[in-house]
């Protein structure tokens, strides 16, 4: 069964800083189209992420959610919930499910630690 980023043809990977180490999490798409608005994801700080998470659960138990979530991380992307769907950019639906799990797949991304290898970029 393929993941939600596979699914997406998303890739996630991580950059490090070669002046002070920083890391990066990247989220791309290789091809461009449609599901290239889904690489806004990486914008977003975990917080962020758990609040969209939450939102979407609220819209999926039937309980009030926003519909509009918003934060100066993502102040220019277009994010609405309609459920059972969400809207990125006036163009592209897709479930809140395949939406919720691509963000706890992003989650568990960037919760892990990078290794240690002669490159900065690591996938």
């Amino acid at each position: 069964m393929l993941t939600k980023r596979e699914q997406y043809g998303l890739t996630f990977s991580k950059w490090v800083e070669p002046t002070n180490q920083k890391i990066y999490n990247l989220c791309r798409r290789d091809e461009v189209g449609i599901y290239s608005h889904l690489t806004f994801i990486d914008y977003l700080n975990v917080g962020e992420l758990n609040a969209i998470i939450e939102e979407i659960t609220n819209a999926q138990n039937g309980q009030l959610y926003d519909s509009l979530p918003s934060s100066d991380s993502y102040e220019n992307i277009s994010l609405e919930l309609i459920f059972p769907n969400v809207i990125i950019e006036e163009v592209l639906t897709v479930s809140m499910e395949d939406f919720k799990e691509l963000l706890l797949e992003w989650i568990d991304f960037i919760n892990i630690q990078p290794s240690q290898t002669s490159s900065n970029l690591i996938v």
